[in-house]
């Protein structure tokens, strides 16, 4: 599943970097690659410094946080539509909403699966 772990180097274009790739000190790329089906990370650092790292951990940590899932399904859900293409709208909006309804069947069983079936209260 990782492409690249690792790279010490930024990802370079064929142009010139500009101000902006200068200052990025850490990314985490995920891309779909269709010859084997898999979703690929491509994690690169500009060097091994402790503040490298600790932008590193950043953006883990934003990755870790449901905040972060659904401002991200938001941008793409409002540049499907700046672009006014309705079918990958409803296409994207159809995936996200059968996910949200498998976490939250997937939190209700934990839930009704961790308690017991006869309460202690209903033997009194």
């Amino acid at each position: 599943m990782l492409n690249k772990f690792f790279n010490t180097e930024v990802a370079k274009e064929e142009s010139q970097p500009n101000d902006e790739d200068q200052k990025i000190t850490a990314s985490i790329t995920y891309y779909y690659d269709p010859t084997d089906k898999d979703i690929k990370i491509d994690i690169a650092v500009k060097d091994y410094s402790p503040e490298t790292i600790d932008d590193l951990c950043s953006i883990l940590d934003v990755l870790s946080n449901d905040k972060a899932y659904i401002e991200t399904v938001n941008m793409i859900k409002n540049s499907f539509a700046k672009q006014k293409n309705s079918e990958a709208l409803t296409r994207f909006l159809i995936h996200i909403g059968k996910q949200a309804n498998k976490t939250f069947l997937n939190k209700l069983e934990d839930v009704v699966m961790n308690q017991p079936c006869i309460r202690p209260s209903d033997i009194l």
